[in-house]
């Protein structure tokens, strides 16, 4: 990946998930870690994100639905805000929350209405995403991650 494609893959992953994002590691990255990260923004945030064809809206629905039911919460608090900023609203997470807790069990839902719980309690903070082009999906914010 070249440093513009790089740019533009931190670009997206910072325009989805937002400013306050939580970042891995807090302080100095291990070299090890540091390959991690770098691994990860090129294949995810400039990869499967940055793909044609579905939107950001709905990439950012996808990745929240995948967390919930693998019941991981500490990432998906960051990607609900993505989803937020990307256009769904509390009322529809809320639907999709409860249709999943149905098909993934209970315990589920409990995890990700916990982590809804935090996350809505901030609205105010979540702010808005900057729409990329147009990529042929379905929503106003179609783009990449």
């Amino acid at each position: 990946m070249n440093d513009d494609e790089l740019a533009r893959a931190i670009e997206r992953r910072d325009n989805v998930l937002g400013p306050n994002r939580p970042r891995l590691p807090d302080g100095p990255a291990h070299p090890a870690v540091a390959e991690w990260l770098q691994y990860l923004t090129e294949d995810a945030w400039g990869g499967v994100w940055a793909r044609p064809g579905i939107s950001l809206k709905t990439r950012s629905l996808i990745t929240v639905v995948t967390l919930v039911v693998m019941g991981k919460s500490e990432e998906m608090e960051g990607h609900l805000v993505g989803a937020l900023r990307n256009g769904w609203t509390p009322e529809e997470l809320k639907e999709v929350f409860i249709h999943v807790s149905r098909y993934a069990g209970y315990p589920a839902g409990v995890g990700a209405f916990r982590v809804a719980n935090r996350v809505f309690a901030h609205l105010d903070d979540v702010g808005a995403a900057t729409p990329e082009p147009h990529d042929g999906g379905a929503g106003p914010t179609d783009g990449q991650e």
